[in-house]
């Protein structure tokens, strides 16, 4: 299976400075773990956390039988950060029209 993990201490990988780590996993039907890869360097002792994410990720999800996919959910999109709560009055808008070539 492909997966991709995100990095918790930073925004994007040092790996060109993408949002996931992105690494694959062997797993035998039986449940034993054949091989796996992730682009990112261990630990000390050789080990990755990220592949440890997903397999503990997985097994969450085939526990709780919570297999939802892309479209197996309602539309949603990124929530922006609201600068104010209350609607602006007319009155404060300030509409203009560009004008190309002026500044």
């Amino acid at each position: 299976m492909k997966i991709s993990v995100k990095p918790t201490e930073r925004e994007k990988t040092p790996l060109g400075n993408k949002p996931t780590y992105d690494g694959w996993i062997i797993i035998h039907k039986d449940g034993v773990v054949l091989s796996a890869h992730c682009p990112r360097i261990g630990g000390s002792d050789g080990a990755c956390r990220h592949i440890v994410a997903a397999l503990i990720e997985l097994e969450d999800t085939l526990r709780q039988n919570t297999v939802v996919t892309c479209t197996g959910e309602k539309c949603a999109w990124k929530r922006r950060k609201r600068t104010h709560n209350e609607a602006t009055n007319l009155e404060d808008m300030t509409f203009t029209k560009p004008e190309i070539g002026k500044n």
